[in-house]
């Protein structure tokens, strides 16, 4: 173990202090003693050679983590040392988000896709363009980049990064989006599941800490899932941890994409349950809060579809919080009443389920979840690369 003026200890000590930072967006130096095992001693000289060098700055705020104690001054990564660019790419639409270095959400745009569009994936270049859009619209430098992380429906493998069951991944002239983005950008590009990044979003933005063991189901055009241990997103062998959309719900059920049939997809996605209420999610969701008898029905039989698959999840992770994100949040509070009412009858152990909360760094408050943040959290987190 090096001595304290090790200059090798000292560059660890820093590069520790600046991770932290990365995830935390602020903090307090006697926080970060505590969360890094460093001690107060060293994290202040850390802390005061990453001041010298620019790196960091006070905010000018005071910081209090623990409900007891004594607050600090608040630091954070000088907001002017970096960005990073997000990407998500779903069937209905592409969101872009540009974070600085201090994790402050700059400007962020949804690109709704239309139908035709949202049957075939979507140009290298169209992506690209959008990107760099937000980009000059921010007045963003792309040149300050750190990376760009990319968030697609469909399990990605960590160790060879292969893509199985994503038609929303354009590729042309045999080359593939994160190839491209990495030439046009000459940043690093690194590319994940969406349930994970929303996970990941969750994990940075939202209220999920990191001594949680947690499921996240993103209930969207798919239905896709994360595990969350202790700040840790479990992706598995093949990258498949999480899948709880194609568990079995119903043997005798319609096929599935991924050649098994009457899975959990075929019921909880927005075009399975469109077609059994007739309707869109949003208007369903509207008419049940009114009252409207038979909307209400209909979002009762989605919530018990869900309460089902919870109940799965609570007997085989048995997580401390279940979250749900994705577009099915539209059929609103009903919906998760009526999930949570299933879940208990199932297992009345299990944690409630709960809306994730990422999105609302974007929307004004209102709770989801946000795979775009997420995808910046691979960057945040210097995840590798598939």
């Amino acid at each position: 173990m090096g001595r304290i003026d090790d200059p090798q200890s000292e560059s660890k000590s820093e590069a520790r202090i600046l991770q932290l930072l990365r995830e935390q967006g602020e903090s307090s130096i006697a926080e970060l003693a505590r969360i890094s095992g460093l001690g107060k001693a060293t994290a202040s000289r850390a802390i005061q050679s990453l001041r010298l060098r620019g790196l960091i700055e006070d905010t000018g705020d005071i910081f209090r983590r623990l409900p007891s104690g004594r607050a600090g001054q608040a630091i954070r990564i000088r907001p002017d040392v970096g960005l990073y660019l997000g990407i998500a790419l779903a069937r209905s639409d592409i969101t872009i988000v540009i974070t600085d270095a201090a994790k402050r959400v700059i400007d962020w745009e949804r690109n709704p896709l239309s139908a035709a569009q949202g049957r075939q994936p979507p140009s290298i270049n169209t992506v690209i363009g959008l990107a760099d859009r937000l980009l000059s619209r921010s007045g963003s430098n792309r040149a300050r980049l750190y990376g760009v992380g990319v968030a697609v429906a469909g399990p990605v493998n960590p160790r060879t990064g292969e893509i199985s069951r994503s038609l929303l991944l354009p590729k042309e002239d045999g080359r593939t989006l994160q190839e491209e983005l990495s030439d046009y950008f000459g940043k690093p590009v690194i590319l994940d599941n969406d349930a994970n990044c929303s996970a990941l979003a969750e994990l940075l933005w939202g209220n999920l800490n990191n001594h949680t063991t947690a499921v996240l189901l993103r209930l969207d055009r798919g239905v896709g899932g994360a595990i969350v241990h202790n700040g840790v997103v479990m992706r598995g062998h093949t990258g498949k941890a999480g899948d709880y959309g194609h568990i079995v719900y119903d043997p005798k059920g319609p096929y599935c994409q991924c050649g098994g049939r009457g899975c959990f997809e075929r019921y909880l996605s927005i075009s399975a349950a469109e077609s059994d209420l007739g309707e869109t999610i949003a208007a369903a969701g509207i008419r049940a809060s009114c009252g409207d008898s038979i909307a209400i029905e209909g979002v009762r039989r989605q919530a018990v579809i869900l309460g089902s698959l919870a109940a799965v999840v609570s007997r085989t992770v048995d997580p401390e919080r279940i979250l749900i994100g994705g577009g099915m949040l539209a059929l609103g509070t009903r919906f998760l009443e009526g999930a949570n009412e299933k879940l208990h009858s199932l297992n009345p152990a299990a944690p409630p389920i709960e809306a994730a909360r990422a999105a609302t760094a974007l929307n004004g408050g209102l709770p989801n979840d946000e795979p775009a943040l997420g995808a910046i959290g691979l960057l945040i987190r210097q995840e590798k690369s598939g």
